[in-house]
């Protein structure tokens, strides 16, 4: 199975960390993304490095109003943050997340770049050159 990098504002990364969201929503994903798949977590900037992991429980394909009535709090946005988000599409998607580890020391996009890392808009498979960073993270 691939690892994937998922680029998450630290607004709900921190949400991540602390087990408050528990679903990542998305306006599309990439094939590689399963149950089981693990998912680094990149808060994007001012962090700047992937501060844990998750796996990926399920994923669901749902309506906006769907998501509106049952979902926006496991996601932690508002309606209105979920209408400008989802800017006129009819579905979201919805990454159910577990097993949420944060990692005592991040790893820094400075120390990814020594690898020739760079980091994604909104997702990347993870690339086989850091590996065996994220391994030891865990």
């Amino acid at each position: 199975m691939i690892d994937i990098i998922l680029s998450i504002k630290p607004r709900f990364s921190n949400e991540i960390h602390t087990g408050r969201k528990i679903v990542e929503l998305r306006k599309s994903i990439g094939r590689h993304f399963h149950n089981s798949s693990n998912i680094f977590i990149y808060s994007s900037s001012p962090i700047k490095a992937i501060t844990g992991r998750a796996i990926i429980d399920k994923i669901d394909v749902l309506s906006v109003d769907e998501i509106k009535s049952k979902h926006l709090l496991d996601i932690c946005i508002s309606e209105q943050e979920l209408d400008a988000y989802l800017d006129k599409k009819n579905h979201g998607i919805l990454i159910w997340i577990k097993k949420v580890v944060t990692f005592e020391k991040p790893i820094t996009l400075e120390t990814l770049k020594e690898y020739n890392f760079t980091a994604p808009q909104s997702y990347c498979y993870t690339p086989n050159s850091i590996k065996k960073i994220l391994e030891s993270a865990i």
